[in-house]
């Protein structure tokens, strides 16, 4: 069931409930069936107080519903009965709340399995910067382990000399920024600078308060030197081509003076031709 579809749907039942309740007699205890069903419904609603809240209304309802509803049953019973079903309704409550921690610390421990067998760099830290958890991938990238850093401010693993990305880190964790992924270089407990992908993203508790923020952080040393290595090679070819271009250009230049040279010869044998006589090609050309 949809989370919204509950939360509009718990009111109504509440509200149908306590209508039936004040209209009918003593005797019959619909509102036991509403306000149940209306309690086992918050188990798609995310506010873990929403089982206990629906009980305390229910509860109130019940005894505004004994109040108003004519009497049928004598007044001891039918109050006897009240109390067994406000029990039952604040057991449901309790019974739908056990199942919902049950649930989270379910998908907790699962979450927690995938972060710590993740091969990235997966921390969380408070508005303010400071680490609260760190896995086994932050430990292999940074060589800092989980009890080193849970405390420490994620300034540890920012190098001094990006003074503007320390800034513009704490102002993000601190919500002032959009949370987004970005490129960076970070520095090891070692002192070895490394090129890294870093994804925000913020965390938020039960009720949708910010609380912090998650960072999972990505070693793309090698991403970068394939990067670099294409672009020398980029480079590469096109010093090699403006070089075979000039090399080109300059035959062509050469083809050009010797073309014209020869044809320079040709028109100037030819001019000769044209101005001797018949007897000086004879002695030019004898037989």
């Amino acid at each position: 069931m949809n989370s919204n579809y509950a939360r509009a749907l718990i009111p109504l039942i509440l509200a149908g409930t306590f209508l039936l309740d004040v209209f009918m007699p003593w005797g019959y205890a619909v509102w036991v069936v509403g306000d149940v069903f209306g309690a086992i419904l918050t188990l798609w609603i995310e506010w873990p107080i929403a089982p206990y809240l629906v009980a305390t209304i229910g509860t109130v309802l019940a005894y505004l519903g004994h109040t108003l509803s004519p009497p049928f049953i004598p007044v001891d019973i039918a109050g006897f009965n009240r109390v067994v079903g406000i029990a039952l309704l604040w057991m449901t409550a309790w019974l739908v709340a056990r199942a919902r921690r049950a649930k989270l610390d379910d998908a907790t421990r699962r979450l927690g399995a995938i972060v710590e067998s993740s091969s990235d760099a997966i921390l969380s830290v408070t508005p303010d910067g400071f680490v609260t958890s760190w896995n086994a991938g932050a430990e292999r990238l940074f060589g800092y382990t989980a009890n080193e850093m849970i405390g420490r401010s994620t300034l540890t693993i920012i190098p001094a000399h990006l003074s503007r990305d320390r800034a513009w880190e704490l102002a993000t964790v601190r919500g002032t920024h959009d949370i987004q992924s970005y490129d960076a270089v970070r520095l090891t407990k070692d002192g070895r600078y490394i090129d890294v992908s870093v994804t925000l993203s913020p965390l938020k508790d039960e009720v949708g308060q910010f609380v912090g923020v998650s960072k999972v952080i990505r070693d793309i040393s090698d991403r970068k030197r394939g990067e670099v290595l294409l672009r020398q090679a980029h480079e590469a070819l096109e010093i090699r081509v403006k070089e075979r271009t000039a090399e080109l250009s300059a035959a062509n230049h050469s083809l050009r003076i010797l073309s014209n040279r020869l044809m320079q010869v040709q028109e100037e044998e030819r001019s000769r031709t044209v101005a001797d006589g018949p007897e000086d090609r004879l002695a030019r050309y004898p037989a």
